[in-house]
């Protein structure tokens, strides 16, 4: 697609710029071709452009300083256009697992530059509807990438978290993520580590991080219209529905309406604890997905 523009002012009314621009939202060398036209197509360009980016390594060990390339130009645009982050609705922050990889060797050059970059930057997104985290192990992110992601969840536009294969030490320190404004909760495998965490001095001085600031004594309930549990192993599944079910939950069930189970029915707890969640949702539900292949396997709900 090539656009010119003879002159300084757009001659097409602003309805027929949007419906151009919302056309081409897919496509991002034509939004980046549609953003050079004129200073009146900017904006909505911009919009969809940024609307949903990727923090992430790539596939290659050497991709280290292509990451850190990637977070250097976004801050700098950012930087030289604030209404650049304004624009960022999804974000997708991932440090390895998907890829299979970290953000680099503890201690190296290109890794602490990162960790430096990543703060302001997710700081920068004060818009956010929804966040997916592909976190390899949490404990291993700085405690300012830590405390910057709190601050991401706590945001009053963002009313969707996805856990795809973030590990965390135990169950509590995912759902001290979980916050009252969230309206959809999605969660894939390996939420976190069964087996304890060996005695290091990182590990130990996790408490510092979740300080006051960001674990609330009197937490108000989160009031979920959707919970997907996705290809969760049986014993963590049968862990995070007895704490959705019990008393010490934040969890508001009452308003769920879509409910998507696709943890392994073989296994007899993770079952078990499954049917007990759609019959305490019960009349409530209006949406409900098991596992493929799989419904001769739950019996009777």
């Amino acid at each position: 697609m090539i656009l010119r523009s003879h002159t300084k002012q757009s001659k097409l009314p602003p309805e027929l710029i949007d419906r151009i621009i919302d056309y081409l939202h897919d496509s991002h060398a034509d939004l980046s071709a549609c953003s050079c036209v004129c200073r009146a197509w900017l904006e909505s360009s911009r919009f969809h452009l940024f609307y949903s980016i990727s923090i992430h390594t790539a596939g290659k060990r050497e991709s280290y300083g292509s990451l850190l390339s990637k977070c250097q130009k976004l801050s700098k645009a950012i930087r030289r256009c604030p209404s650049i982050a304004f624009h960022v609705r999804d974000l997708e922050f991932s440090t390895g697992f998907r890829y299979g990889f970290h953000l680099g060797e503890p201690g190296s050059p290109t890794r602490l530059k990162i960790e430096q970059l990543l703060p302001p930057l997710l700081q920068s997104f004060t818009r956010l509807r929804t966040l997916c985290l592909v976190v390899n192990i949490w404990r291993e992110l700085t405690p300012d990438i830590r405390k910057s992601l709190y601050r991401l969840l706590s945001l009053p536009s963002l009313v969707q978290l996805e856990a795809r294969q973030a590990n965390f030490i135990e169950l509590d320190y995912f759902t001290n993520l979980l916050r009252p404004q969230l309206k959809h909760l999605i969660l894939s495998p390996h939420l976190y580590h069964a087996a304890p965490p060996p005695i290091t001095t990182e590990v130990t001085s996790i408490p510092d991080v979740e300080d006051e600031e960001y674990t609330l004594p009197e937490r108000e309930p989160c009031r979920l219209e959707s919970l997907t549990l996705q290809s969760i192993p049986g014993n963590i599944c049968s862990e995070f529905i007895d704490w959705v079910l019990g008393s010490q939950s934040i969890i508001d069930l009452s308003g769920v309406r879509t409910l998507d189970i696709r943890c392994n029915p073989y296994h007899v707890n993770g079952r078990y604890h499954a049917m007990e969640l759609v019959s305490r949702l019960g009349s409530s539900l209006e949406h409900l997905t098991l596992g493929p292949n799989q419904i001769t396997s739950w019996g009777a709900l």
